[in-house]
């Protein structure tokens, strides 16, 4: 099994049920810890991502990051494989999107952010069914966005 067969296989049975703003939350948290990165500032670049981009609606910044937390929890406990079954579980393909594209942001506006965490969010977006033209359109709506509230700075 290749690595992204491994990275995004079929998971075991999780433990562990993270609420939808929680699971939108997810993707963003794959390369933070598949890339082994200081969680402080990737999880402040979540924070902003969703402040940017108002998902997952009414979440306070200190509320981000006490999500994100549990979901860096779930995910070291579970598996990034079970994570992405409980998002196909109980997320719909609009709500896969909107993950994607806010994890797109949040690596966008990541200090420390590489081609690996493209790679990572890529290979997520395929097992959440979305090929690589979908994946292409959500990268340049995430530009955009950022563009759109920060000039041309990402």
């Amino acid at each position: 099994m290749g690595l992204m067969g491994r990275m995004f296989g079929a998971g075991k049975a999780s433990n562990t049920m993270l609420d939808t703003q929680a699971l939108m939350l997810a993707p963003a948290a794959f390369p933070i810890l598949l890339a082994n990165k200081s969680i402080k500032p990737e999880i402040e670049a979540l924070a902003d991502a969703c402040e940017i981009t108002q998902c997952p609606k009414g979440m306070s910044r200190l509320a981000v990051m006490t999500k994100a937390a549990q979901v860096l929890e779930s995910i070291r406990s579970e598996g990034v494989p079970s994570v992405m079954d409980m998002m196909q579980d109980h997320l719909s393909h609009e709500q896969h999107a909107e993950a994607t594209r806010l994890a797109l942001v949040a690596v966008m506006l990541s200090p420390a952010r590489d081609d690996y965490d493209f790679g990572v969010l890529s290979g997520a977006a395929g097992r959440l069914g979305f090929g690589d033209v979908q994946f292409d359109q959500m990268y340049e709506t995430a530009k955009e966005t950022i563009l759109s509230v920060r000039g041309n700075r990402i």
